[in-house]
């Protein structure tokens, strides 16, 4: 995941880059670099483990919701 994150970083740096000076053209190699990030997101999500493998569930208790999304979204409404 780190070295996707990476791999973007650097396609976001190369392009920004070209176009500062008005260079880039589609098909140009910096595209290879996001599909590269894109490529290794992907791996890193299908090596992950199923989360009931080793998840431990609380017996009884009740699972609680955040407002902090609900929240933020509100205020960020207003803005």
């Amino acid at each position: 995941m780190v070295v996707g994150l990476l791999f973007f970083v650097a396609a976001d740096l190369v392009y920004g880059y070209i176009q500062l000076h008005s260079t880039y053209q589609g098909g140009d190699p910096v595209d290879s670099l996001w599909m590269i990030a894109i490529a290794l997101f992907a791996v890193a999500g299908a090596a992950q483990t199923s989360p009931g493998s080793s998840a431990v569930v609380a017996e009884g208790g009740r699972g609680t919701a955040s407002w902090a999304p609900y929240v933020a979204s509100r205020l960020a409404s207003d803005s």
